[in-house]
């Protein structure tokens, strides 16, 4: 079976390009933290966007059909 590898941050793509590479989700808020903007407690989560978050327990069937809604894949039967 091949290896596939994800691309590193290098002078060829910087972290975002990483991130993109991996289908990440950033919370909407991100910016704003990372600048300062916002404290963390103001920062909504990336799957529910709620803040504080609140996503289903981790691993159940709902909190599965909710990163599949945020990554766009449709449900599964």
């Amino acid at each position: 079976m091949p290896v596939t590898t994800m691309p590193m941050p290098d002078d060829n793509n910087d972290a975002w390009d990483v991130l993109a590479a991996f289908d990440t989700v950033l919370s909407a808020d991100f910016d704003d933290y990372a600048t300062g903007l916002i404290p963390a407690w103001q920062v909504r989560c990336a799957l529910c966007q709620q803040a504080p978050c609140q996503c289903p327990p981790f691993g159940t069937p709902a909190y599965i059909a909710l990163v599949d809604a945020r990554h766009g894949r449709p449900r599964q039967s």
